[in-house]
């Protein structure tokens, strides 16, 4: 409860302070963690570490939680700008294996007017097909969604079904990271670990 109220009041300070005090424009991200998950972490730091390479001329809003308070909302659709971008973070959100991570529907009541919504790499999986269509009816009720797909099982079925999003082959963003880092520390042996869904 009292986690929940904290990121309901941080979203409200944040959306506010920069909508309001703002000299760009702006990338509002949801879904961002509330967690201390090493990897969910790294996620919003390869996200900011992308608007800063690509668009260089937004400044970006990490909103955390997955379910958003009415207010938070209502308060978005009135600060949001033309040239705003609503971005989503990657991972598993697109389907119906972990429900509570379910951000589009949540998001559907900000991006149903034409919005620029920029959704990072993502696993598109639906054991319900009821629900994939729903899904699928909400981004493609939007003209200006592009969807990037972090597997060729997931860029297949949202080429299928989100016929109306721009949708790209592109890896997990945390692999932005790879090769930045040099150890000096004495390494022996390599772990290698290799997906087959790809």
């Amino acid at each position: 409860m009292k986690k929940n109220l904290f990121e309901f009041v941080r979203n409200v300070y944040y959306v506010i302070r920069f909508s309001i005090f703002r000299k760009s424009k702006m990338a509002f991200v949801f879904g961002c963690p509330g967690h201390s998950n090493m990897g969910d972490q790294a996620m919003v730091l390869s996200i900011q570490k992308f608007f800063k390479k690509n668009f260089p001329q937004y400044g970006v809003i990490c909103l955390t939680g997955h379910h958003y308070n009415a207010f938070v909302k209502c308060l978005l659709r009135c600060f949001l700008r033309k040239h705003d971008i609503v971005a989503a973070t990657g991972g598993n959100h697109i389907g119906d294996r972990y429900k509570e991570l379910d951000i589009y529907t949540s998001l559907s009541s900000i991006i149903t007017p034409p919005r620029n919504l920029f959704v990072f790499p993502q696993t598109v999986y639906f054991e319900n097909n009821e629900k994939l269509l729903e899904t699928a009816e909400t981004f493609n009720n939007n003209k200006n969604v592009v969807l990037l797909c972090r597997d060729k099982q997931s860029y297949q079925t949202a080429k299928k079904y989100f016929v109306k999003c721009k949708l790209y082959l592109f890896p997990d963003i945390v692999t932005l990271f790879i090769g930045l880092n040099k150890y000096n520390n004495d390494r022996k042996g390599v772990l290698f670990c290799l997906r087959d869904d790809l």
